[in-house]
């Protein structure tokens, strides 16, 4: 097993065009791919030129341009299947191929504007090896009592920050290569380094939104009401603005929003607003709004990943309960067990990240 490690320095200045045109091509990907996986990514602003032709200049490129740092004999033609093939040989060029892409892959995640997922989470991003530490401190207001000159208060109550820490861990997403594909007129270069984005962005994704649904953190509490009706659900809405100090935001899928419809004793207006979108919005004139679906495509059954029975009711500040703290590094690892042949090879691309629930404010969990 090979482990390739880059510190991703900008380096010359034919190295600095290649990953700006490959970020490009990467970020016009993602572009075409974001509507299928809201919430994932966002959309980027590039400048518009013909992506085809993009692809085919940075992949022959990248190739050249790694040869030639590995300093690879010209006569080995590395837009050949042949030369490719030796030139993948070549640890030096399996370096330098490599180290452009995790370089770009550590520019796309470290960008912390990542569309959905911020409603509900706070990102950001340390050096290698680095955590992040939060002051989380009660928002309880102090006593005010009765009492006569020269007495002591006596209930007094200290107010104190409590520090709590997230360090990243090592995540790995597994992709198989075929050397001699790359030279292929289909092969997507932008495509493949977009889906590595996605899917370390999926797999965020959902576990944030397990932690954000997860009653288990607030059951037995004010904030968490197991029966959906009209008073368990304003009174929850505005337990939580009284608490915070501020008004507050209901969040959910479009299912769940059209299963609390349900409850809605309708008149012709309503009903007709349920026709048209399936739910009643701002229900019991609580703000809320629909965290689009997204489905887990590595399962069988294609599962969602918003659960369709909860509404979560978050106040409208800066401070959001789930927090991910990613480095911004990336690194490859070839597993030389896995191949199974000259041209096919299975890379592991290492991320780390951490992730938790951490918060100084109260949201709330409505059952449907």
């Amino acid at each position: 097993m090979m482990t390739y490690k880059f510190s991703q320095p900008l380096g010359d200045e034919g190295r600095k065009t290649l990953v700006d045109g490959l970020s490009t091509l990467t970020k016009m990907s993602l572009n075409k791919q974001v509507e299928g996986n809201s919430g994932l990514t966002i959309k980027y602003s590039v400048t518009d030129v013909d992506y085809n032709e993009l692809n085919d200049r940075i992949k022959a490129k990248v190739l050249k341009y790694s040869a030639e740092q590995a300093m690879i004999p010209e006569a080995i033609n590395v837009l050949t299947p042949s030369g490719l093939a030796q030139a993948f040989s070549n640890t030096n060029f399996e370096w330098n191929f490599f180290s452009i892409q995790t370089q770009v892959l550590g520019m796309l995640l470290a960008d912390t504007e990542v569309g959905e997922i911020l409603r509900f989470v706070n990102m950001s991003v340390v050096g290698l090896g680095d955590s992040m530490t939060y002051e989380v401190g009660g928002r309880s207001l102090y006593d005010v009592e009765e009492t006569t000159y020269g007495n002591n208060v006596t209930r007094p109550r200290k107010q104190f920050a409590q520090p709590l820490t997230i360090k990243p861990s090592p995540k790995e997403a597994s992709v198989q290569f075929d050397v001699i594909q790359m030279l292929t007129s289909n092969y997507d270069f932008g495509a493949e380094m977009a889906k590595i984005v996605l899917s370390i962005r999926a797999a965020q994704y959902q576990a944030a939104v397990d932690l954000l649904f997860d009653e288990t953190p607030i059951t037995g509490t004010p904030f968490y009401s197991a029966t959906f009706n009209k008073a368990n659900y304003t009174g929850l809405a505005d337990l939580l603005q009284a608490v915070n100090g501020t008004a507050v935001t209901a969040f959910a899928s479009r299912r769940a929003w059209a299963d609390a419809s349900e409850n809605v004793v309708t008149g012709f207006s309503v009903q007709d607003e349920l026709v048209k979108k399936s739910y009643i919005a701002d229900l019991y004139n609580v703000s809320s709004q629909i965290l689009t679906q997204a489905v887990d495509t590595s399962t069988a059954s294609f599962a969602f990943r918003v659960p369709n029975d909860k509404i979560v009711i978050m106040p409208n500040l800066g401070d959001k309960p789930v927090k991910i703290v990613g480095e911004d590094y990336v690194r490859v690892k070839l597993n030389d067990g896995d191949n199974n042949s000259i041209q096919n090879r299975v890379y592991k691309y290492i991320y780390s990240y951490g992730i938790g629930l951490v918060t100084s404010t109260a949201y709330g969990i409505q059952e449907v």
